[in-house]
């Protein structure tokens, strides 16, 4: 048999009152006195410091791991147990080296005290007479009456124990008060265990837990318990407060236990109580559990003795007693889904991030099955870290979906040591700060931010680089221990979290990370946050887990009511089918609604009529006093969680407010939670909510939110969004805009722009005053730049400019022709353009002729003016032309897609002005400008000034000391390599510049996203020249990011030409047509330039490949024309590209026909000589001997020169070898192999397709067929 664990100890407690509760505690709580003391720990009378509220303390002094942990699931266990025959808990914290949990004081005396005590002491004066009756006392009437009445209140609380499925497994005296109103009360559930959790009470140590008088003989031997163990307990206190005495008495525990296990007890006294007392306590007392009474028998017993007639339970009482200790009750029909979560768990242990949704309809269980899940996870040894998060209706947070995980993961980190934090900590902590200022409380960090800096960067890159660091500490802290993150309620989610949630969706993490995420399934569509995170394309590429849950059968939900109310009390089954079609397979609503039905039912109620979730809401707070109704509906107002003392306050209700609390956390209309060192509140259920909400007159509702907007004010640490819905419910206007473009502010500070957009937006509907509107129209303007909705920007920037005059004006005119332009409508924005070039009388030609001769005459002004430049600091630019110089520069940048002519034009007026004034920064730029311009001819001359201007920039950005503009030079530097063939240069030019971009120098204007994007697209440009295509196709996801990032469509258009382009030779041509004839229709519409060559160049090649020559020479067609007449043709380097491609495409369309047997064809060097001399005269130098000796090779194979074709085969090897174009030097060695024939031949194409399957292209042979395809033919 099990040795017994002994009731007392040799640990020190604290005699007084002033043991450290860790500095928070202390500063909330004032300990007054001791209450008792146990084996482990002590309980004070305490008094909250905020609230004044006086509450029993029970303080935790053994702090080894079991002791903790019972402590913890006492807590816990108990937590949601509402009734008032047991003890109300609140809080359970951690100090300083100590665990407390606080409770209801209630004064009174325990019932050995105030019922066997002085009934034994009755005894002992009849031991002292020598009375013939003192081997025990006799009660009086009074006395049976007061027992009978004291242990139907104990029977009660102990059922509602069990009907939460726990056992108390300690049930004696001490355990038990009685109030001086005459309430009891059960105490003490530091033995409390589940009836479903594994009972073997022997511990560790081979001792079994409980107390050796009261436990019954199943418990002794270490036996699973059930419901008639307590009710044991229960008798041997019967037994005692009847007679004095034990029901079995010995010198020592073991002896005690023996006799339990060999004989029955002694029946009561004739004289100590009536029979059928007597008889129950022979009852409850028997050595078989099965033969113990139940809850009803004993209840009915004593009623008929009880001194007070029971009073007629209330349906608020009703409602209440089935709510008990939720996350442990059964789930009926939810296996699969439990199952599920594991298999997810499971999966993401491999090392991976996974994502399980869980969804379905408002109160369909998606919460609880979650809390049920991880309750069970976390009772696992080694289990996972768990972070959650909940998204609220009415919560105007930034990035709210996140922020309970973040806050979570705050706490987590603070309880590690410092050393450990930095370990776990990403590389550029301080943008994450700034995103999440929470992780500013951890020490680590603190001191990380005492020497950094927050970076001179734009928004948009300090978001990027944050988003970053989240990622790498998610990484950091799964490695360490897997994680759970759990977003709750999603579908309240904002834009900005889906933002980063679909982020880690689409980019895994390769560490042990499961992420459950539920929503409403019927509130997708409506979801902006839902929306944009289930149809982002990239939603698949993390391992998913979808779990639907589905309505309850009407048999589960059936089930689950009998459930509720508990053995003995079953719904008849007219009311069943009621609820069954109510609740609708609904779990929250069935329970609720059983428990309704029951109340209903006692009382003789048989109208089913109104039974419905409405009359549910109703009936339970028609009960409620006026405070706790008071409370519900500022909740119901707040429509998210707020401290217990804000409620309060704003109810009126600060008085006994914990009663409150708990009376309305009884009823299931209220839940709790603690962040920090706040108790937070919030309606139970959104159904609750909006039926508490709905029942509200719109006065009284008016009224409710100015009380509740006056309370939070107050309170001094308000969120402004939330202070913003409360002044627009409480019809405060003023208050409301004031409110709402604070928070705009807050939004646009921390990088959560889709929510500055909506709250910018609603405050132009409450603004009234003409400068105030316009303001917020350019806010709400840049909002939605920043969000990449270029055209909903140009509207806000021209609404304002409705506004204001002059010069601000035309700014504002800019900006939305910027935008429009940028977002690809090209109409609306040229519209726009005339009217700022109007408005700054910039002149410009109607004709072709008249602009070459501006362009010609502003050249010249530019050039003269540049011999003579002195760039001298602190010269400013006279404000006209200031004005004029800087918008011939953004128009130029914004229309050259489609006017590349007059962008010409305006460049070069842009140059003049500044090289007439000879600002240092404009200078710098204009310098910048014109190396880019001079660089387009590609001779080695245009490199050697090109080199002077951009060396002369670089040293005025320096002197100017801006970091943008130096981003500029270098940029300008990249595109300057790649339009003179310098394909080396163009690799070190982008490597500096990244490095610089990524460097903390770096930033600081919008703008720097268009130079790295224009170095990104150099680069890979460059890499494809170099025959680099796997490492070009590894830039193409950076580009992307770069080309959305500058809210251009033309930028994003470009970005997908050149990963058509890179993608033609990394994975093939299948599908290129397709996707080419719809980036056609997105081509600007009014004019011709670098977008209209790029397309038509991928056009060319594509067709070279697939022998769609047809349809790329029909396009050419339309094309050619245009492009003649377009200053882009001036580009060297891009009519290298098209010339060669259209020479190449004439070329396989001649040598098609050839092998068809076309007569006529004539010679092949005619159709490309135009080619031959366009490229022999005019693309970059180190390209043309590469161009001319490959075209000169083939012509020499299509006219049948095979010597001749072998010579120009080896000068165009040699020369794409020169510049380090390994993939073209490798094609025409294999043409020279096929020519040479043999083994040498043989040699030289087997190294040649190996040499192109290793630089990434993927089908050789079809690559060479768009090359070479006479010597294909050919077999």
């Amino acid at each position: 048999m099990p040795r017994l664990m002994s009731e007392t100890d040799d640990t020190l407690i604290p005699e007084t009152p002033g043991a450290a509760l860790g500095e928070w505690a202390d500063a909330r709580y004032e300990l007054l006195h001791k209450l008792g003391e146990g084996a482990a720990g002590a309980v004070f009378l305490a008094r909250d410091k905020d609230t004044g509220e006086e509450l029993a303390l029970k303080q935790l002094f053994r702090l080894d791991q079991r002791s903790v942990l019972r402590f913890k699931r006492e807590f816990r266990l108990l937590a949601d147990l509402h009734h008032p025959n047991c003890v109300k808990l609140y809080d359970l914290q951690r100090g300083q080296d100590v665990w407390f949990l606080t409770m209801e004081y209630i004064a009174g005396a325990d019932l050995e005290s105030a019922l066997i005590r002085p009934l034994r002491a009755r005894g002992d004066a009849r031991r002292a007479t020598r009375d013939p009756r003192a081997g025990h006392a006799s009660p009086d009437a009074a006395h049976v009456g007061r027992v009978a009445h004291a242990f139907s209140q104990l029977a009660q609380g102990v059922r509602v124990v069990h009907q939460a499925g726990l056992l108390h497994r300690d049930l004696k005296p001490s355990n038990v008060l009685l109030a001086h109103t005459g309430r009891v009360v059960v105490l003490d559930f530091g033995l409390v265990r589940g009836m479903s959790a594994p009972q073997n009470d022997v511990t560790m140590e081979g001792t079994v837990a409980g107390t050796p008088a009261y436990m019954p003989p199943e418990q002794a031997l270490g036996e699973r318990l059930t419901e008639a163990s307590d009710w044991y307990a229960f008798g041997v206190m019967l037994y005692e407060s009847l007679c004095g005495r034990l029901p079995i008495d010995a010198s020592s525990a073991a002896l005690l236990i023996q006799k339990k296990l060999s004989q029955d007890p002694a029946p009561l006294p004739l004289d100590t109580a009536p029979p059928e007392l007597a008889q129950l306590c022979a009852a409850l007392l028997r050595r078989d559990a099965s033969a113990r009474p139940g809850v009803d028998e004993i209840l009915l017993v004593l009623s008929r003795l009880d001194v007070e007639p029971p009073r007629e339970t209330t349906i608020t009482e009703e409602l209440a007693l089935p709510h008990a200790a939720p996350a442990r009750a059964p789930f009926f029909g939810r296996s699969l889904e439990l199952a599920l979560l594991e298999a997810a768990l499971s999966s993401s242990r491999t090392g991976s991030t996974v994502v399980a949704h869980v969804h379905g309809t408002s109160g369909s269980g998606k919460s609880s099955l979650v809390e049920h899940f991880l309750l069970e996870v976390q009772d696992r040894t080694g289990g996972p870290i768990v972070l959650r998060s909940r998204c609220y209706e009415r919560e105007a947070m930034p990035f709210k979906a996140l922020d309970g995980v973040m806050d979570a993961l705050v706490w987590h980190l603070a309880q590690m040591q410092d050393v450990d934090v930095a370990h776990l900590l990403p590389v550029e902590v301080t943008p994450l700060t700034q995103l999440f200022p929470a992780l500013e409380r951890v020490r680590a960090v603190q001191r990380l931010l005492t020497f950094n800096t927050r970076p001179r960067v734009d928004a948009a890159q300090v978001r990027r680089r944050a988003e970053q660091g989240l990622r790498e500490l998610i990484a950091n802290v799964s490695r360490r221990q897997p994680l759970i993150l759990w977003v709750d309620d999603l579908q309240w989610g904002d834009l900005d979290s889906a933002c980063l949630l679909q982020d880690w969706i689409a980019r895994p993490l390769d560490t042990p990370v499961l992420l459950i995420l539920t929503y409403r399934s019927d509130e997708i569509s409506t979801s902006p946050c839902l929306s944009a995170l289930l149809s982002a394309p990239s939603a698949q590429n993390a391992a998913r887990y979808e779990i639907g849950l589905t309505p309850l059968s009407d048999a589960d939900v059936q089930a689950l009511c009998e459930q509720r109310v508990g053995s003995g009390r079953a719904l008849s089954p007219a009311f069943v089918a009621r609820i069954v079609r109510e609740a609708q397979g609904n779990a929250f609503l069935a329970t609720q609604l059983a428990a309704l039905a029951h109340a209903k039912l006692a009382r003789g109620e048989a109208q089913l009529e109104a039974l419905s979730v409405q009359e549910l809401v109703l009936q339970t707070t028609a009960l409620l006093s006026e405070p706790e109704r008071e409370l519900l509906s500022v909740l119901a107002i707040a429509g998210r969680p707020v401290t217990s003392q804000l409620a309060l306050n704003a109810a009126n209700a600060a008085r006994e407010g914990r009663a409150h609390i708990h009376a309305l956390q009884g009823l299931r209309l209220l839940r709790t939670r603690t962040i920090g060192d706040a108790r937070m509140l919030e309606v139970y259920h959104d159904r609750v909510r909006e039926a508490v909400s709905q029942a509200l007159t719109p006065a009284r509702s008016e009224l409710l939110h100015d009380r509740v907007l006056r309370a939070a004010e107050s309170s001094g640490r308000a969120d402004p969004g939330w202070l913003h819905e409360l002044a627009l419910g409480a019809s405060q206007r003023q208050l409301a805009l004031r409110y709402g473009r604070l928070a705009a502010e807050v939004a646009s500070a921390s990088l959560a722009f889709e929510r500055a957009a909506e709250l910018y937006a609603r405050c132009a509907v409450l603004a009234e005053g003409k400068a105030e509107l316009a303001d917020i129209w350019q806010q709400l303007g840049l909002a939605d730049a920043r969000c990449r909705r270029g055209a909903a920007a140009a509207e806000s920037y021209l609404r304002a400019s409705e506004l204001v005059k002059d010069q601000e004006r035309v700014h504002l005119l800019q900006m939305a022709a910027s935008h429009l332009l940028r977002s690809g409508r090209y109409e609306a924005g040229e519209r726009l353009v005339g009217q700022i070039l109007a408005a700054l009388n910039i002149e410009v030609p109607s004709t072709r002729a008249g602009m070459y001769a501006a362009i010609a005459w502003e050249s010249a002004r530019a050039k003269w003016l540049l011999g003579r430049l002195k760039p001298r600091a602190g010269v400013t630019l006279p404000p006209e032309e200031l004005i004029r110089g800087e918008y011939c520069g953004l128009v130029a940048v914004d229309t050259q897609s489609y006017a590349p002519l007059r962008a010409a034009l305006l460049q070069t007026r842009a140059l003049r002005i500044a090289f007439q004034y000879g600002e240092v920064e404009t200078t710098a730029r204009a310098l910048a400008l014109s190396a880019t311009l001079g660089s387009l001819r590609g001779t080695t001359v245009a490199a050697r000034k090109a080199d002077a201007k951009l060396d002369r920039a670089e040293h005025l950005s320096r002197e100017a000391d801006k970091p943008s503009l130096r981003l500029e030079i270098l940029s300008a530097r990249a595109v300057c390599a790649l339009s003179l063939g310098k394909m080396s240069r163009v690799i070190e030019a982008s490597t500096a510049a990244n490095a610089f971009y990524e460097s903390k120098s770096a930033g600081g204007q919008q703008g720097d996203y268009y130079y790295m994007f224009a170095v990104r697209a150099v680069r890979i440009a460059a890499l494809q020249n170099l025959g680099q295509h796997k490492e070009a196709a590894a830039e193409l996801r950076e580009l992307l990011n770069l080309a959305e990032a500058t809210s251009n469509r033309a930028a994003v258009l470009q970005a997908t030409l050149v990963t058509t382009s890179v993608e033609q030779v990394s994975v093939g041509c299948a599908g290129s047509r397709e996707r080419l004839d719809r980036e056609r229709q997105e081509l600007p519409s009014l004019g011709t330039g670098l977008l209209h060559v790029l397309h038509m160049t991928a056009v060319l090649r594509t067709a070279c490949i697939t022998g769609e020559h047809d349809w790329a020479l029909s396009l050419l067609e339309r094309f050619w024309p245009e492009y003649e007449e377009s200053p882009v043709q001036r580009s060297a380097y891009l009519a290298y590209l098209l010339h060669s491609a259209r020479a190449r495409l004439l070329l396989n369309r001649h040598a098609t026909l050839a092998a068809a047997g076309g007569n006529g064809l004539g010679d092949p060097a005619a159709s490309v000589r135009a080619d031959l001399k366009r490229l022999s005269g005019h693309a970059p130098e180190p390209f043309r001997p590469c161009a001319t000796a490959r075209l000169a090779a083939r012509i020499a194979l299509l006219r049948g020169d095979e010597p001749r074709a072998v010579e120009q085969l080896h000068r165009s090897h040699a020369a794409h070898a020169e510049i380090g174009a390994v993939d073209e030097a490798a094609r025409d060695r294999w043409a020279l192999g096929s020519l040479l024939g043999g083994s040498e031949g043989q040699a030289h194409t087997s190294a040649a397709l190996e040499r192109l399957r290793l630089q990434g292209i993927a089908d050789p042979l079809a690559d060479l067929r768009g090359y070479y395809p006479e010597l294909l033919q050919r077999g």
